[in-house]
């Protein structure tokens, strides 16, 4: 994650890695600038889309739509995807079966090899 930063001095904008964040930095131009934390980011941005809960924090699909804002479409849409996918167990009985047909060759290749 990068944390947007601007100069004050000579207005350029640019991001630097999460690791500096509440470390001061000097500009390109050589001024100081002092680089938000990244809670101060994540402020904005709930700020700016009005979001009064941490969707980061949130235990449910529920939660974080209401968290975010997010229509109970888009949150049943998500829960869909997420939801465990059925699975067969054929492919696993047929990965078996063939396992067992090769021991069973090289035990009847092995019975050849030691009766002659």
């Amino acid at each position: 994650m990068t944390i947007p930063i601007k100069c004050d001095q000579c207005g350029r904008s640019f991001e630097v890695s999460e690791q500096f964040a509440g470390q001061r930095m000097k500009c390109r131009c050589g001024n100081p600038i002092q680089v938000e934390g990244a809670g101060g980011v994540m402020d904005f941005l709930c700020e700016e889309l009005e979001i009064t809960d941490d969707p980061l924090l949130a235990e449910t699909v529920e939660d974080w739509a209401k968290a975010t804002g997010a229509t109970p479409e888009i949150a049943q849409r998500i829960e869909k995807r997420l939801a465990p996918k059925k699975t067969s167990n054929a492919a696993f009985m047929m990965a078996m079966t063939g396992a067992a047909l090769v021991v069973l060759l090289i035990i009847a290749i092995a019975a050849v090899a030691f009766l002659r």
